[in-house]
């Protein structure tokens, strides 16, 4: 796997849609005029429980990580510091690494976060979004094992066309979001 992104000056995103106003397509004007989400047969929430696990660095990650799974759960949004893994860190002079840009340490703690979900069939022939409301600090972002896309502006959302990669039936999206990047 290429983790190489994070600590790359000239790169902020790959595959990132353009940013846009967040808007959900709905089957008729009525469901529109409600302007609730969870109506629209053709959106999809993957917030709730994710299976994760927290690495020391990239070295521990490898092409077969993507063949296992996770052996823990966490809560998706969250952080994963206030659910148990790796602790808080607060500093307000120091940086919490070695400063030497764009260069971060070795052993920056990664988080995998996977969900495996079903594409309703109402996604059928239609292009399929992925959007993140934010990620600190940066995430590389895999769909059924193959690269969709990355992200690296802390906190702003992230847009991904993620239709070529999906399948009818189970799908696997894995997120491995890095602490610490050159953003």
């Amino acid at each position: 796997m290429r983790f190489d992104f994070h600590q790359d000056l000239d790169c902020l995103h790959k595959n990132r849609l353009e940013p846009r106003t967040f808007s959900v397509p709905y089957k008729d004007a009525e469901s529109a005029q409600k302007n609730m989400a969870a109506l629209s047969p053709y959106y999809m929430s993957l917030n709730g429980k994710w299976s994760f696990e927290l690495f020391e660095g990239s070295a521990s990650i490898s092409e077969e990580t993507l063949a296992t799974k996770p052996q823990f759960n966490i809560q998706v949004p969250g952080c994963w510091q206030m659910q148990g893994f790796d602790a808080p860190q607060y500093t307000n002079i120091r940086y919490p690494i070695p400063y030497d840009p764009p260069y971060v340490p070795d052993n920056t703690p990664i988080g995998w976060y996977q969900k495996t979900f079903t594409l309703p069939e109402s996604f059928s022939n239609r292009e399929t979004v992925l959007r993140f409301e934010g990620i600190d600090s940066c995430a590389y972002i895999y769909v059924n094992s193959q690269f969709a896309g990355f992200s690296k502006c802390p906190h702003l959302t992230a847009e991904f066309n993620i239709s070529e990669f999906l399948q009818g039936g189970t799908n696997t999206l894995d997120v491995f979001v890095f602490q610490w990047s050159d953003g």
